[in-house]
């Protein structure tokens, strides 16, 4: 008995130190909990040692599924796109202004843009119809079909777009003996490099004086095809509210050649129409917030070369008498106009637009004329300053489509007693 008692007072001291260092290692915890709860130590610590023990210390495995999940966060963080930044107020009133000035109407115009000469013919001794001519002749004969000279105006804006045009152009009793005029233009500008640059083309057609004319008969009518133009855009300048560009055109002579014929049809005068215009300008515009607008242009038109002239006063062999050249004419531009109803920058709902204009065009050389035996061309005006008023309306039915009613009036060197004109765009 006295020896057995030193040894269990040795398992009892063994079984507290190792309760101790189980309990230090975890925290303190579970097994000192429950050496206090129960005295029987020979069974709970073997129960206690099947339980899982949380480690103070990180494992090298933890540590690195740790650092691999880290490096992956990181990763897909690196991905994801960066958040779009929210524009400022002053952007976003920039890109509403661009916007509606994009949306601007283009400029009416007012130009008849045909002509006529005067050919005065003076009867000669050994003319065989002298008996069916007057002792002088004088016939209006139109040059270069219906449309000879182009005006960059019409129907456009300083703005490079993507559209097709129609235009039509009714002209009351236009001088020179020509009377009413119907005429058409189709179209279609193309827009490229986002909208920087655009090129044009377009094609008039019109019910007027037939090229052919009959000396001492009545005035011949008919369908006349004009010269087509092409014309380049480039935008010069570019602010929110103000657009500047420059561009020239190009006409080619794609009219019929003019005749004058006797009653017998030997021709008096061939005028082989071969004229090509060259047509530079620059154009500006401006919006304002208020919905007022104002756009204006510059253009000249310069004739490269000249129509020769044939004449024979008997008609029987025409032979070259010179060259017949238009002069030189400046078109000086200004209109000013308002929204009225409707939001511009709503694409989806009509807006009507009020426009006023004034065009301004004159020669700056005198008129040609060309003289050979008995027979002269002369223009009708040897010099000219037209100044027209157009009053219009843009009615925009949304984005893609605007239909554009308005009325010329003449103030001064009329070429017309009044015009009334219809255009149509179909914007891509």
């Amino acid at each position: 008995m006295t020896m057995l008692a030193p040894i269990a007072t040795r398992q009892t001291i063994l079984t507290v130190i190792v309760i101790a260092l189980f309990a230090t290692s975890n925290g303190g915890s579970t097994f000192a909990q429950e050496a206090n709860a129960s005295k029987d130590f020979s069974l709970r610590p073997k129960e206690s040692i099947t339980q899982p023990i949380k480690l103070a210390v990180e494992s090298e495995f933890e540590r690195t599924f740790r650092l691999t999940q880290e490096e992956m966060d990181e990763d897909t963080e690196a991905a994801e796109p960066p958040q779009r930044r929210r524009p400022s107020r002053s952007q976003a009133i920039a890109s509403r202004r661009r916007r509606q000035t994009y949306r601007l109407p283009s400029m009416f115009g007012d130009f008849y843009g045909g002509g006529s000469v005067q050919v005065a013919i003076q009867e000669p001794a050994s003319l065989t119809q002298k008996s069916e001519l007057s002792q002088n002749t004088i016939v209006d004969l139109p040059i270069g079909g219906a449309v000879r000279q182009i005006k960059i105006s019409e129907n456009n804006s300083p703005l490079p777009r993507t559209r097709f045009l129609w235009n039509y152009n009714y002209f009351s009793n236009v001088a020179g003996g020509i009377g009413e005029v119907h005429r058409n233009t189709a179209g279609f500008e193309q827009a490229f490099l986002n909208g920087l640059y655009s090129l044009e083309f377009r094609a008039p057609f019109a019910a007027t004086l037939d090229a052919d004319q009959f000396a001492g008969g009545p005035q011949m009518r008919g369908t006349e095809f004009g010269n087509v133009s092409l014309t380049t855009k480039a935008i010069l300048l570019s602010a929110d509210q103000f657009i500047s560009s420059i561009g020239v055109g190009l006409t080619l002579p794609t009219a019929q050649d003019s005749r004058l014929l006797l009653p017998n049809g030997m021709p008096v005068v061939h005028v082989q129409h071969q004229s090509v215009h060259l047509l530079p300008y620059l154009a500006m515009l401006h919006s304002y917030d208020s919905n007022w607008y104002w756009q204006a242009f510059l253009q000249l038109d310069v004739p490269l070369n000249g129509d020769r002239v044939k004449m024979d006063a008997t008609g029987t062999n025409p032979t070259p008498a010179g060259v017949w050249q238009d002069p030189t004419v400046m078109f000086a531009e200004f209109g000013v106009g308002r929204w009225l109803f409707g939001n511009p920058q709503d694409n989806r709902r009509p807006a009507i637009a009020a426009t006023a204009e004034l065009h301004y065009a004159t020669t700056l050389q005198d008129a040609d004329y060309v003289t050979a035996e008995e027979i002269s061309i002369v223009s009708l005006q040897n010099r000219y300053d037209v100044l027209n008023l157009t009053i219009g309306a843009n009615i925009a039915l949304n984005s893609r489509i605007s239909i554009r009613p308005a009325f010329v009036i003449p103030l001064h060197d009329d070429q017309f007693d009044y015009e009334a004109m219809v255009q149509a765009n179909i914007f891509r």
